[in-house]
Parts: structure tokens; sequence; C-alpha cells
């Protein structure tokens, strides 16, 4: 049996949790053989894409394995774009909003048992201003409350639940123009969501129809704040009358705002924006789940 090389990119500042994850990969897989590990910390202050990438091209990697949050995964499925190699995750950031999309259990130990197996499945990605999303990205309120979850020092749910009552009262509508290539559409709404998967790392399910691996992409217009909606959806009991949220499936979008709008990519808030411009990607990227 061939020996699997497998990098595990660690981002010890991600989540809550203060484990030597080298220390506890290294355990695991002691007793196991035909797997050679390496282990990457990426340098937030510095070039940590260039720094990856050249990573990549000294070794002959089979699997890179994100540990982290959302924006670790992101960071590491931008990097191996393209490439021959497969991607792991283990979930140990805030919300893991992806990772539970995916079904990828929180515990270490079986996530890493996942990882063993080396059973992958395509997953499909976006270019959003630019910047590489495998998940999901939106505008408005959302994105005002990452805004707010990030200035604070609660992690977690009732992180995101305090950031939530910050802020859901202070919303308004923005008008927005959106095209799509395959139809226009003019609309007051709250929030504007470019979907590649189906679920926030909260629970909330934003996109019932959606898939990680076809060939398209979402877009939710939320045009209500209502708390009965927002149940069903967390609930995934049922999606709620077009009135509320409408979900229209495209391969590119270009939308512009009537104001200035907070953008998030992936949990990572990258301030505000009058336009955004959505493009699905070509190539699809193996993930171990």
């Amino acid at each position: 049996m061939p020996t699997r090389k497998i990098l595990f990119v660690l981002n010890p500042s991600s989540g809550t949790r203060d484990d030597d994850f080298e220390k506890e990969i290294r355990i695991h897989f002691s007793d196991k053989s035909g797997f050679d590990l390496d282990f990457f910390v990426p340098n937030w202050d510095g070039d940590a894409c260039k720094d990856l990438k050249e990573k990549l091209q000294r070794n002959d990697y089979e699997t890179v394995v994100a540990s982290g949050g959302d924006g670790t995964v992101t960071y590491v499925c931008e990097q191996i774009y393209g490439l021959n190699i497969k991607l792991g995750i283990l979930p140990t950031g805030s919300a893991n909003g992806l990772a539970k999309n995916l079904n990828i259990p929180a515990d270490l130990n079986e996530a890493l048992s996942l990882i063993e197996t080396g059973n992958s499945h395509p997953m499909s990605s976006l270019t959003i201003n630019g910047k590489f999303s495998v998940h999901l990205a939106d505008v408005g309120v959302n994105a005002a409350i990452i805004k707010q979850f990030e200035s604070q020092n609660k992690r977690g749910f009732w992180g995101y639940f305090s950031a939530f009552n910050n802020v859901i009262f202070k919303q308004k509508k923005v008008k927005a123009n959106i095209i799509t290539d395959i139809e226009n559409f003019q609309k007051e709404i709250y929030m504007l969501v470019f979907s590649n998967g189906t679920a926030y790392g909260t629970g909330l399910i934003i996109n019932p129809e959606g898939r990680l691996d076809d060939d398209v992409f979402e877009i939710v217009m939320l045009k209500s704040l209502s708390f009965i909606n927002g149940l069903k959806l967390y609930l995934g009991k049922s999606k709620p009358a077009e009135k509320y949220m409408e979900i229209h499936s495209c391969k590119n979008v270009t939308a512009e705002f009537s104001r200035k709008v907070h953008l998030q990519i992936d949990g990572e808030y990258l301030g505000l924006t009058q336009k955004v411009e959505a493009v699905f990607n070509d190539k699809f990227i193996e993930v171990i789940n």
C-alpha cells in the first residue's frame, strides 16, 4: 500500500480550544501504517497564502487538512484549487458551518478516522469580489452581525446570539439591482446570500435546495425579518413563502445596492461595499467526508 502524505494546516487561534493539536494528531496515527504526516502553521502577519503555496510546490501531498473554522478551510481550499490534492477538515472553529454541511464529526478522533479513509466527493466553489468562497457569503444583516461578533469577546453560539441581539433591530432594507446569467431582479431586501452550502454554522438553513457538488450556486434574497420564518428555516421544516424569501440558481451574478452594505465571505467580515460580483469556479475540490 502506498504511503499517503498528509499535511495538517493548523490555526491555533481558531475557536476556543487550547489543545496541542499536533501532539493529538500524532498520537492518533501512532499505531497506523501508511501515513506520512507533516504540519504547517500559517503566519497570518506575513504572506500566509504564498507560504502555503510554496510548501505545496515543494512536496507531493495526497491530502491537505484544514484545522480551524470556515476561514481556515477557505484559505486551504484556495491554495489547493486546481491541484490533485484532497481536502480534509478538522472543525475547530467557532461555527464550522461547512463541516456541518458536510456531516464531518466535531470530535477530533472521529474526524481523523474519517480522514484515514480517504473517501472523497467533489465540492464546488465561487469567486466573490475576487475572494475565494466555498460555503456562504452575504451582504446585509448577517454580515453586520459578524462584524459585531468579531468586535466582542464572546465566541461560539452564545457569542453569535449576543451579536445578533445587538444588530438585528437596527437593520433597514436596501434596494438591490441583481443581474444573473439567467434573469434580472430589482428588490428591496435585508440580506442577499451567495450560497454554495445550505446552512450556517448556527444551524439556520438558508438554502434548503442547495448542493455542494452541483454546477450552480444560489442567491437567496431575504425580504422579511419574520421570527416565525426564521424559526422554520432553523428547524428545516419548510421554505418560507416567496413574499419573505426568494431563491434562484445561477452561475454568475452582479448585484448593486442603493447604499453601501456589510459583506462577509465564509465567516470573514470584509467591510462595506456597494457592488458584489460572484462567479462559479469551473474546477471542483475533492473533499473527504
